[in-house]
């Protein structure tokens, strides 16, 4: 079942014009600046696979150094703070070597992708449970479920006992 919807929503991602993307993601990056100010730092990911474009706001957060961007390590994410990024980092993760690790706090906002949302802010995601362990152990931590508004289930999406929902989703 997770499967199925999987492709059906990546599909759905992929076929999104050019046009439509950067609308979103201009969007989105009105959004982020404009909440900004009450947070440390902002958690974020360097998208891929057509997810919605979060370099913009990623370069200028890291300009301020105030950038946190995700590394796996085995079966965990870890964040490190982040201060140059540049747009040719496909699949970017961190250096280790060129950034300090960084723990999440209650003053950090987590931006959280996904294929797919629902109406109760639940997500489905790749399937490796990243996201799942990271929500798990941060509770405390203000998430954001981004991306386009194409990738609102109109059905709850399947659940797991492990899995929780975003706080809030900005998808446009």
């Amino acid at each position: 079942m997770k499967q199925l919807l999987r492709q059906k929503y990546l599909s759905i991602r992929q076929k999104l014009s050019l046009e439509r993307r950067q609308t979103a993601a201009e969007r989105l990056q009105e959004k982020i600046l404009s909440i900004a100010p009450i947070y440390d730092r902002i958690a974020s990911f360097a998208s891929f696979n057509g997810e919605i474009d979060t370099f913009p706001f990623n370069k200028f957060f890291a300009e301020q150094n105030r950038l946190l961007l995700p590394r796996r390590e085995r079966d965990t994410l870890h964040f490190y703070q982040v201060r140059k990024i540049f747009r040719s980092d496909v699949l970017f993760e961190p250096d280790p070597l060129d950034c300090e690790h960084s723990l999440l706090t209650q003053k950090d906002l987590l931006l959280v992708p996904a294929i797919a949302f629902d109406d109760d802010h639940f997500r489905l995601g790749y399937g490796k449970g990243y996201y799942d362990r990271l929500l798990q152990n941060h509770p405390d931590v203000s998430t954001f479920g981004v991306g386009f508004v194409e990738q609102l289930s109109k059905d709850f999406l399947p659940r797991e006992p492990w899995d929780l929902p975003v706080f809030e989703l900005f998808l446009f």
